[in-house]
């Protein structure tokens, strides 16, 4: 690692990360809406004068009926998008421990370009909205993005200190928010000049350029399998890799390391199935009453909340490290915060002035999942970080399933008397995420941790200091 330029890491992944950001950016609201306008012309069978004017007020009943439809068909989508990843998260470990990160990054990413040839087929043929779940199956068909993040924070993880991996993955998190938002700003122009194909074009595009740069520019780890190439392939898909991902999180370690594992790995799990489970029915929530937004309206939002999220996660996470000497703690019980009251206010907004404040509020909701991935390197040997990273990748891949699962559910019964119940609900939940934090922080206090690299994290030590506990 290169003590002269700390963030070099995440430099190198940057253009990756712009180019990831850039296709969820242009997919999210664009697909929600295509599945809606199926929902509405395949299943209702209403006009097309009808289904392309929902949200203006003339046609309520009918836009409550076919929001709550398509909340149980966005989650049926994220069903192909979760159980396939979760597959191969589970049962293929690291491949970047057999293959090197570019390979590891290279196959996913190749898959996810496939599911864009299919959904840009999709775009063009009127077909039920059922259909969509092909997409999801071929996008995820090699891992998808679950596999691909995988590689890409163990990339980070292998050539950062301890000190500095949390900001690094905070620029890497804070450039595919940026990146997102511009591509949320301008997918609204596109849908309206062009219609659904072109945007999702553009996505599949993205996936193309992505392929290209990781090739030439992202290099593998320094040291590297020592099984022969041709033995590799055998180790990739199999049960041991499931066992060796049990043995990571029961194996003895100081104090009550383990504990403190599973604890943080609980907590990413909550916050996962309720920042994602509301981010899935965020524009459906817009657009019913009493805000009844137009899915141009709900982009612009959306790009506003990532890019203030962005430019937080780029700067101010490294600032509230590097100057003001804040801990991984600290930061993740922030984002974990913010988190509760944005859902509170969310849960309350009848006025569009009470969305944005909903933005402001949320921007730092995010630090939580970067301080745990932080924590969770550090709190393993450097040896053991590529099966955590692929442990992270199994819940982060199932966690939109049930997340959707749980606050479609939730949306769909209560939209018809409090549209925001289920937000209310997700503020109370993120309490757990809370407590479990303040008590690894007061836990890690102990004499018996002060010679481990998490240790520095907890004092605000910048000295790089050996990851093993």
């Amino acid at each position: 690692m290169n003590k002269l330029s700390p963030y070099r890491p995440s430099a190198v992944l940057s253009p990756a990360a712009f180019l990831f950001g850039l296709q969820f950016g242009i997919i999210g609201p664009v697909l929600t809406e295509l599945i809606k306008l199926r929902v509405c012309a395949e299943v209702y069978q209403f006009p097309h004068n009808i289904c392309v004017n929902l949200t203006d007020g003339l046609h309520q009943k009918k836009n409550d009926l076919v929001s709550s439809s398509t909340a149980h068909y966005i989650f049926l989508e994220k069903i192909g998008v979760s159980l396939p990843s979760l597959l191969f998260a589970v049962f293929t470990g690291s491949w970047s421990d057999h293959f090197g990160h570019k390979r590891a990054i290279l196959i996913p990413t190749f898959g996810m370009l496939l599911g864009g040839i299919i959904l840009t087929v999709l775009a063009y043929v009127p077909t039920h909205p059922a259909a969509f779940l092909l997409f999801s199956l071929v996008q995820t068909s090699l891992g998808g993005f679950a596999m691909a993040g995988a590689a890409l924070y163990s990339y980070l993880g292998d050539h950062c200190n301890p000190t500095e991996l949390a900001a690094n993955i905070a620029i890497f998190d804070g450039t595919m928010f940026l990146s997102g938002s511009i591509a949320e700003l301008s997918c609204g122009v596109l849908y309206r000049t062009f219609g659904f194909p072109f945007p999702i074009i553009l996505y599949t595009m993205c996936f193309a350029l992505a392929i290209s740069y990781i090739a030439l520019a992202v290099g593998n780890r320094a040291k590297q399998s020592e099984i022969p190439a041709k033995n590799r392939l055998a180790l990739v898909f199999t049960t041991q890799n499931l066992k060796a991902n049990k043995d990571l999180l029961v194996r003895d370690r100081i104090g009550g390391t383990s504990k403190h594992i599973l604890l943080l790995i609980i907590s990413a799990v909550i916050g996962h199935i309720c920042v994602q489970g509301a981010g899935s029915i965020q524009q459906l929530f817009f657009e019913t009453a009493p805000l009844n937004w137009k899915m141009e309206n709900f982009a612009m939002l959306l790009a506003m909340s990532d890019i203030i999220g962005g430019i937080f996660m780029m700067i101010g996470v490294p600032f509230l490290i590097r100057m003001l000497q804040l801990n991984d703690f600290t930061v993740g019980t922030t984002g974990i915060l913010s988190t509760i009251l944005s859902f509170i206010i969310l849960s309350m907004t009848t006025k569009t002035w009470m969305a944005f404040i909903f933005v402001i509020i949320g921007a730092p909701c995010r630090m939580q999942f970067t301080a745990i991935r932080s924590l969770l390197s550090n709190l393993v040997d450097a040896g053991e970080r590529g099966k955590m990273m692929s442990i992270i990748a199994a819940y982060e891949a199932v966690m939109p399933l049930f997340g959707s699962f749980v606050f479609a559910t939730v949306f769909s019964v209560t939209v018809f008397w409090w549209s925001g119940f289920s937000f209310a609900f997700g503020a109370v939940v993120m309490v757990v995420p809370l407590v479990i934090f303040r008590y690894i922080a007061a836990d890690r206090r102990e004499p018996m941790y002060n010679n481990t690299a998490e240790f520095a994290l907890l004092e605000g030590v910048q000295d790089e200091i050996s990851p093993h506990v």
